[in-house]
């Protein structure tokens, strides 16, 4: 391709296939390196987020927990962005309505207009 202008995917593609085979192999073992490091995040800040979050959050709640609650909890802080858009007054009510016990101690939830 040296000395020629490439302008399709074909111009790769002929460029590709008239490498000796060995050439070919090496050229997937180096895409293979690639990947790897296009997934490798620039910095660690989110899991140094992750990190402290934990530390806070063990923290404020001051007592032991199985690692079942904590992951949640910690899946909830981590996702924040996602879980403050829910429909809160929809899971309570969907949460109540799984057990016949909760609903008729608890009863609906209702929308408050704010």
């Amino acid at each position: 391709m040296r000395g020629k202008e490439v302008k399709t995917i074909v111009d790769i593609v002929a460029f590709f296939r008239r490498l000796p085979v060995t050439s070919r192999l090496l050229f997937s073992e180096v895409v293979r390196v690639l990947r790897h490091v296009f997934v490798v995040p620039a910095t660690n800040a989110t899991s140094e987020r992750s990190f402290s979050a934990l530390r806070r959050l063990k923290i404020s709640l001051r007592t032991p927990m199985k690692q079942q609650r904590l992951t949640q909890l910690m899946m909830l802080l981590v996702h924040r962005d996602d879980t403050d858009i829910m429909d809160l007054v929809g899971v309570a009510n969907e949460f109540v309505r799984a057990n016949e016990s909760r609903l008729s101690i608890i009863g609906q939830f209702v929308q408050c207009l704010e």
